[in-house]
């Protein structure tokens, strides 16, 4: 899969702008605070109906304008498509070759994989976070996991709602509770059982890829649920035990207390999270070798190869380490990296790219 153009209107620092892209490599240069990130953002947003860099979509809207506009060139073996996305007035609009879609089928049309500098925060920030990546990408995957996970936040929100009713002593309706609660473990457990397979399947890769950039060994990712899951075969059973134990305490509290709303991931080094014994580079890696591990299962489960994007990554890696990592660089991926300089980047990767130099289109508009 690959985006042959992007176009932009009111977007960001991008007010009416056009980029073409080959469907290899392809390298977008400027100084700082030109552009080259809102135009990475754009091609997630495309993908994903949403910014990777701020849950305010009206962020997204130029200053003192009241929309924007992005549209989209997606190509891959089965289709070519246009993808066109609005913020307005009017609310949050998607379109697919201009009839209106709703945000999943945008999701399941395209892909993308994006590393950029905040992602470090996958490592060192809260756990819901790390949350939103397990559902952004699994969502991309399976359709159905996107429809599993809709109606599980459904479900919560009505439970929280009546636990809350119970703690202020204002309804007593145990059978609803009930209700509830079966269609709550029904739900979970596919949730449970989407991102264990998920998190086994990146495992599988993970470790050789960091070993291979920086020859440390036993990188892996720890898949933690609460309640804690011995037996990943009977969700539903061991969910049941549990809401049956803390019951009482969650009529107390008003909420819901255990459930895939409060997974998390560990990223580990023999056995020590990174998180809290990792130097910023190690943690860095382990970010790049997560990614990494992200294509082949999109390629196993899609058919297809996600857009790969690369925000500044360069310039954060020594020559050693880069050329390790360009060798993950399939010339059957689209690749779209940023860079402020385009001596960060190896001379083979450069005869192979398609340069778009932001610096030279400003100094033609001055």
């Amino acid at each position: 899969m690959w985006i042959n153009e992007i176009k932009f209107l009111n977007f960001r620092n991008q007010s009416e702008n056009k980029f073409f892209f080959g469907p290899n490599i392809n390298i977008i240069k400027g100084k700082n605070g030109i552009g080259k990130t809102s135009i990475l953002e754009g091609i997630y947003f495309l993908s994903n109906f949403k910014s990777h860099r701020t849950s305010m979509t009206d962020n997204l809207v130029a200053f003192e304008q009241n929309k924007c506009i992005v549209s989209g060139l997606f190509q891959d073996t089965q289709f070519k498509d246009e993808i066109t996305l609005q913020i307005g007035e009017m609310g949050k609009i998607a379109k697919i070759n201009d009839q209106k879609v709703k945000r999943k089928e945008i999701i399941q049309k395209t892909g993308v994989i994006i590393f950029e500098p905040g992602d470090l925060n996958l490592v060192k920030g809260e756990p819901n976070l790390r949350r939103r990546y397990l559902d952004d990408q699994l969502n991309q995957l399976y359709s159905n996991y996107y429809q599993v996970n809709s109606e599980y936040e459904n479900v919560l929100k009505k439970r929280n709602n009546l636990l809350k009713q119970f703690q202020m002593n204002l309804s007593q309706n145990e059978e609803l509770l009930k209700v509830l609660t079966d269609k709550l473990i029904e739900k979970a457990a596919r949730i449970y059982q989407y991102r264990h397979t998920y998190i086994e399947n990146l495992n599988n890769n993970i470790a050789s890829i960091y070993y291979d950039i920086t020859n440390l060994k036993h990188f892996n990712l720890k898949y933690i649920t609460n309640p804690t899951i011995e037996d990943f075969t009977n969700f539903k059973n061991e969910l049941n035990d549990e809401f049956t134990k803390i019951i009482e305490q969650e009529k107390e509290k008003g909420v819901t207390l255990i459930g895939p709303h409060r997974d998390d991931i560990q990223f580990c080094l023999e056995n020590n999270e990174l998180k809290h014994f990792g130097s910023q580079g190690q943690q860095r890696i382990g970010i790049i070798a997560l990614k990494l591990a992200e294509i082949p299962i999109f390629y196993k489960v899609k058919g297809n190869f996600p857009i790969l994007l690369l925000d500044d990554i360069f310039s954060e890696l020594d020559i050693e380490k880069r050329n390790k990592l360009l060798k993950y660089i399939d010339d059957s991926i689209q690749i779209i990296i940023t860079t402020t300089e385009l001596n960060n980047i190896d001379q083979k990767l450069l005869k192979k790219a398609k340069i778009i130099d932001l610096d030279e289109v400003e100094n033609e508009r001055i």
